[in-house]
């Protein structure tokens, strides 16, 4: 469900994916201390923990929006529905929605969404300004960190305008172009070996291109996944994970991609080898040996 798109229509026919919790989430900052304990919305048995986030959680807020990570603690962000809703057609409609008898709100409401709670803060820390600034370096892997979690949430809640921002800044890391991506990929070289004798993972000094591949995926930017896939036809997976970091993290690839990885590497394989040959040949005539 957290990779699925949610529409404006979804949430004020069917709101699922966004559920404003009818079990107690009070708003105030005197009601949800740093960590503590509360009834799980829906009726549920169980307790989790609740985090308060250090950075998004202002006094003047009128909506808590909560987001765990598996099985884990939730963490609540106090932040105001009207940044969110400027900014999605699909929290806008949900915000529409009367209120339920039943649902205490202490002047507003609580939203808990199925999300990562790192990519919920990643998101509202961009929306408010909050997200640290995008190193200049190309394919620098602190960009990834930076910006995918609001990629993700953006696509996913119809957010064009955050899309319009960041998504230039990914495409730049990973270009169509040749000519581009060759610039980038001799910088990327360069800090490779220059901390190899320090530092034995690449993705310490550069992007996962399977996490690049997955994210271009799912935001349907076709014009990344030749690089993408190339980067990966080149990572070592062969490394002793207690020793090293592979180049890439193979597990978040789809069967279909694992498939398009092993026969796009038999194919450059054999185109290798042929150009090899034919140089060979070249070079053997120009000495004057045939």
């Amino acid at each position: 469900m957290a990779d699925m798109q949610v529409t404006a229509e979804d949430a004020v026919t069917a709101p699922v994916h966004m559920l404003r919790s009818d079990s107690g989430c009070d708003t105030t900052a005197e009601d949800l201390p740093e960590a503590t304990t509360q009834q799980e919305a829906h009726g549920e048995a169980s307790s989790r923990a609740i985090i308060r986030d250090g950075h998004i959680w202002f006094d003047d807020g009128n909506l808590v929006v909560r987001a765990g990570s598996g099985d884990g603690a939730l963490h609540a962000f106090r932040c105001h529905s009207s940044v969110l809703a400027a900014r999605s057609p699909v929290f806008r409609a949900m915000f529409q929605l009367p209120y339920t008898s039943g649902e205490p709100t202490n002047g507003g409401q609580c939203v808990d969404l199925p999300d990562d709670w790192e990519d919920v803060q990643a998101l509202l820390k961009f929306l408010y300004g909050f997200s640290d600034v995008v190193p200049a370096r190309k394919r620098d892997p602190a960009t990834f960190k930076i910006i995918a979690g609001p990629l993700r949430l953006a696509a996913k809640y119809e957010m064009d305008s955050v899309l319009q921002q960041l998504v230039p800044v990914l495409e730049r890391d990973w270009p169509s172009r040749y000519e581009d991506w060759a610039l980038i990929e001799a910088e990327a070289a360069l800090r490779r070996h220059a901390r190899f004798a320090q530092d034995t993972s690449f993705r310490d000094v550069t992007q996962d291109p399977a996490a690049v591949l997955q994210l271009a995926q799912r935001l349907g930017l076709r014009s990344m996944l030749p690089a993408a896939f190339y980067e990966l036809s080149r990572a070592n997976f062969d490394v002793e994970p207690a020793l090293y970091k592979p180049h890439a993290d193979i597990a978040l690839l789809s069967r279909a991609d694992l498939v398009r990885l092993v026969l796009g590497r038999e194919r450059l394989a054999d185109h290798a080898g042929h150009i090899g040959s034919r140089l060979f040949t070249l070079v053997i005539h120009a000495h004057g040996r045939i």
